[in-house]
C-alpha cells in the first residue's frame, strides 16, 4: 500500500461496505475500489511526513469530521483543527506538486536577480573581487537552473510539512461556514476535492472555498449573510451545482457511494462552476 494523499477516513464517508465506485476519467471506465487502496501512491513522500500527517493533521480533524457527518455542531477549536486539516489536504493531492512545480521557475528567476544584485554590491565595495564576482554568478546560476529543472519533490514536501499558510488559514477561518446537507442526489469527491475560484482566491467579499465531506454533506465557507444553522438543506440544483466543482476539479478520478452513470461525462466535459447563493440554495 502506498502513501494516501487523500486520508482514508476521509474516503470512507463516500464509501459503502468499505467499497465505492471509482471512475476514471484517463480510461474512461468506472469500476470498483476501496478506500484503503486509492488515492495512494507508492513513495510519494519520505515517512517522517506520513507520520507527520496522520498524526498532526488527520488526528486531531477526525473527531469534527465524525461530528459534521453526524449534523453536530462544531466549536472555533474544532473549526481551526478542520481548517488545518482541509488546506493541507489542498496542498498534498497530487495536482499540488503541479502547481508547485509551475511556481518554482518564476521563483528562481525572482531569487536569481535578488542573489546577482547582493553580488554586485559586494563587488562594489570591495568586499569580493571582480573574478570571485563572476564565479559566485556562475555557481548561483547553474544551481537555480538545476532547481528549476528539477523535481519538486523536495520544495512540494516543504510545503506539506509547512502546513497552512497563515494567510489563508486567516481567511478560511473569517468565513461564515455552512454544511450544506443533501437528501435527494449524492455528492462525489475527487483526486483535488478543495474548491475556490482561483481569480478570486479565499480572502474576498465574494469568495467561496468547498469540499464534499460525505455523500449527504458538503462545506461551503463564504462572507455572505450568515446563515441560522450551521447545517442547511438545498436543493438538488444546488447539489448539482456542487458536484461540478467537485468534477471540475477532478485531475483523473472521481469517488461515489453509489454507481453515477453521469460522473464520468461530468468529469470530462468539466462545465464551468458558478458562484452559490447561500440564502437560496
Amino acid at each position: 500500500m502506498g502513501d494516501h494523499y487523500l486520508p482514508q477516513h476521509y474516503l470512507k464517508a463516500f464509501a459503502d461496505n468499505d467499497r465505492f465506485w471509482v471512475h476514471d476519467l484517463t480510461e474512461g471506465r468506472t469500476r470498483r475500489g476501496q478506500p484503503k487502496s486509492e488515492a495512494n501512491v507508492n513513495g510519494l513522500w519520505p515517512a517522517e511526513l506520513e507520520s507527520h500527517l496522520a498524526n498532526k493533521i488527520e488526528a486531531p480533524a477526525q473527531d469534527t469530521i465524525d461530528r459534521i457527518r453526524s449534523m453536530k455542531t462544531i466549536d472555533e477549536l474544532e473549526k481551526q483543527n478542520l481548517a488545518s486539516y482541509l488546506l493541507s489536504m489542498w496542498k498534498r493531492v497530487p495536482a499540488a506538486k503541479g502547481r508547485t512545480a509551475a511556481h518554482i521557475p518564476k521563483l528562481t528567476i525572482e531569487y536569481e536577480k535578488v542573489y546577482l544584485a547582493q553580488i554586485d554590491a559586494y563587488a562594489c565595495d570591495g568586499s569580493i573581487t571582480t573574478e570571485q564576482a563572476v564565479a559566485a554568478k556562475q555557481t548561483i546560476s547553474k544551481t537555480l537552473t538545476d532547481i528549476a529543472e528539477g523535481s519538486p519533490d523536495y520544495y512540494w514536501h516543504h510545503q506539506i510539512k509547512e502546513g497552512a499558510s497563515p494567510r489563508m488559514f486567516a481567511a478560511l477561518l473569517t468565513m461564515h461556514w455552512t454544511f450544506m446537507v443533501s437528501t435527494t442526489d449524492p455528492f462525489l469527491t475527487c483526486d483535488d476535492p478543495l474548491f475556490f475560484f482561483p481569480e478570486i482566491g479565499v480572502g474576498r467579499q465574494n469568495s467561496e472555498l468547498s469540499i464534499p465531506l460525505s455523500t449527504s454533506i458538503t462545506l461551503l465557507a463564504h462572507r455572505q449573510a450568515p446563515t441560522r444553522s450551521q447545517f442547511r438543506h438545498i436543493r438538488q440544483k444546488t447539489v448539482a451545482q456542487l458536484n461540478r466543482r467537485t468534477a471540475f476539479n477532478a485531475k483523473r478520478y472521481l469517488f461515489s457511494e453509489q454507481n453515477i452513470p453521469w460522473a464520468l461525462k461530468l468529469g470530462t466535459h468539466k462545465p464551468r462552476p458558478t458562484p452559490i447563493i447561500v440564502n437560496r440554495a
